[in-house]
């Protein structure tokens, strides 16, 4: 959808560039072709947002992903389960969350899932394990999200 809507703002300001009626009408066939091609690649039923290339955010709880790579801007089934393990393992990334709440998924297969937070019940060193810790928060590495002194 994005894709799309950047085209016809394109087309809008192609059409008032041109001025001609005639220029502006092959320009308006044009992307109305390429909006086409775009939709036609995506596909009647969404693959999953972690295969084919399609590098997708997954939707939180199971909704519909969205596709970065080469299907961008087009739907996928997201894999998410309850948790999709520990936010920092299998490529997971995560944002982990305080007091035992779930963290998010920010890279690979389970993007955009949500993971199981590793944060302690004791904080750590804000500036050791890879936390690079801001104002008590670390904002890096496998506790990037967990409180840290």
């Amino acid at each position: 959808m994005r894709i799309i809507s950047s085209l016809t703002t394109t087309l809008s300001i192609a059409v008032a560039l041109l001025g001609s009626t005639g220029d502006a009408a092959f320009f308006r066939t044009l992307v109305n072709r390429s909006s086409l091609d775009i939709r036609q690649q995506c596909g009647s039923v969404p693959g999953a947002c972690n295969q084919n290339g399609c590098q997708g955010t997954n939707g939180l709880y199971g909704e519909t992903g969205i596709c970065n790579g080469n299907f961008q801007g087009c739907a996928c089934a997201s894999v998410c389960g309850f948790t999709s393990g520990p936010c920092n393992q299998n490529s997971c990334q995560g944002i982990n969350a305080l007091g035992g709440q779930l963290g998010v998924c920010t890279a690979g297969d389970f993007n955009g899932c949500q993971c199981a937070s590793v944060c302690g019940a004791t904080n750590g060193p804000c500036n050791s394990n890879g936390c690079e810790g801001v104002n008590g928060v670390c904002t890096a590495g496998d506790f990037n999200g967990c409180a840290c002194n």
